[in-house]
């Protein structure tokens, strides 16, 4: 089980990409979601980054290291999704992109849900 300071790091985290979710779900513009995804990068450079794990033992160590490269993974593929969707001219392509950013994003949710849980 993570430590109760990691829970509440994810739990931040969580919070932050459910709110980018919803506005990829209400179709926000560029702006927007430019706002909150600079909103969710923030957090996760400034907190979930600041986490090396020390504190950690075994296999919880092992698996939350594994779970931390998959989301650092993650998160830099999204920000070069957010640059393609805004360079992105034709409708077409764009809502390609968004579908991209989406799943991105839903991906860091599984991630970090598995974080958040009490039993994790």
């Amino acid at each position: 089980m993570l430590p109760l300071s990691y829970q509440q790091t994810y739990q931040t985290f969580f919070n932050l990409l459910k709110q980018l979710e919803e506005m990829l779900n209400a179709e926000a513009d560029y702006e927007e979601l430019k706002a909150g995804f600079s909103k969710l990068q923030q957090q996760f450079q400034q907190e979930i980054m600041a986490l090396t794990g020390e504190d950690l033992t075994g296999e919880i160590f092992s698996q939350w290291q594994s779970s931390q490269t998959e989301i650092h993974r993650t998160m830099r593929l999204l920000q070069t999704d957010m640059m393609f969707l805004q360079t992105s001219r034709n409708p077409e392509t764009s809502q390609q992109r968004l579908a991209t950013v989406r799943d991105r994003v839903e991906k860091l949710i599984q991630f970090t849900a598995s974080f958040t849980e009490k039993d994790s």
